[in-house]
């Protein structure tokens, strides 16, 4: 019988191939995956990708350009100036707050959406620490309440310092409705300041789940431009609260970041530790009309971006 020698080298061929196509899925894999998107000690448990899906499933919607200037993830800051609506979804925290905190003034305000995921944040975290002195000293300001804080900051610091914990009327976060300080206040009459520490530091490594971001962190200031506030937080919904905390960005490193997602490219997806999984693109503003896509049977979420486009949001 003839031997066929090349034969032997048949085992090792399959080897090889198998190998070669385990690398390639694996180098398909990393393509989809954004860096940092395993889970990591911040404890958001939010899982990042991204996808390319056909467009054949999404309608267009005329969105005019001063549509922006409204929604969760505008960005408000010493560059980008807030527009005041003409009408407000305000609401008064001292008639929808829960048992859970205080309030320091009947007269402030804050968004419904704010304060809807604020009262359950602050349950969670009362029936966790089994203390209820957290206080709202902040909310919502007008421009004219701006300008008397600001004042009273240079009169207290000098203009130059006072520009670091305080900005100009018109360009201040506390417009929007979205952004509150707190502070503490005690059973005996005692306020100590404010640091989310201790028992409080629950609340920094829980309040993305909720939808909020602490806005003005100190390892961020030469971006955001105002000193360490660890006081200040700001809502801007889920699941971008958990992106943000999970690949560390400020608000305005976000903003940038969401633009590598356009609609008509690559799309960021998340999925949650409870299950859920979003899609999130942005959409360009230019012209006074914009036709946004959104798809035809899943559940979305627009903002403007206070910048020069839209964000889409969908729970898929």
């Amino acid at each position: 019988m003839t031997k066929h020698p090349k034969r032997a080298w048949l085992p090792l061929a399959l080897v090889l191939l198998i190998l070669a196509g385990v690398v390639t899925c694996m180098w398909t894999l990393n393509q989809n995956l954004v860096p940092g998107s395993s889970k990591n000690s911040s404890g958001t448990g939010i899982h990042l990708g991204a996808s390319t899906l056909s467009s054949e499933n999404y309608r267009t919607i005329p969105m005019d350009q001063d549509d922006i200037h409204q929604g969760l993830l505008i960005l408000v800051n010493n560059d980008h100036a807030y527009s005041f609506p003409q009408e407000s979804n305000l609401v008064s925290v001292y008639q929808n707050k829960n048992k859970s905190y205080q309030v320091s003034t009947t007269g402030l305000l804050l968004q419904k959406d704010f304060l809807t995921q604020f009262n359950a944040m602050m349950k969670d975290f009362s029936s966790a620490q089994g203390i209820k002195d957290i206080i709202v000293v902040s909310g919502y300001r007008s421009k004219e309440d701006q300008q008397s804080i600001v004042d009273q900051k240079i009169q207290q610091l000098g203009k130059e310092e006072a520009m670091r914990w305080a900005t100009v009327p018109g360009y201040s976060e506390h417009h929007t409705g979205l952004a509150a300080d707190i502070g503490i206040y005690t059973s005996d009459g005692k306020s100590p300041s404010y640091q989310g520490q201790g028992k409080y530091a629950w609340i920094n490594e829980h309040c993305a789940q909720y939808g909020f971001i602490l806005r003005y962190q100190d390892d961020k200031k030469d971006i955001t431009k105002i000193a360490d506030e660890p006081w200040h937080y700001r809502y801007v919904g889920t699941p971008h609260a958990s992106i943000m905390q999970q690949e560390n960005l400020c608000l305005e490193e976000y903003t940038d970041y969401l633009k590598r997602y356009p609609f008509d490219g690559k799309h960021l997806t998340a999925s949650d530790e409870s299950g859920k999984q979003y899609e999130i693109y942005y959409v360009g503003a230019k012209g006074k009309t914009v036709d946004v896509p959104v798809p035809n049977d899943k559940e979305y979420w627009i903002s403007g971006n206070n910048v020069d486009g839209f964000v889409v949001t969908v729970q898929l």
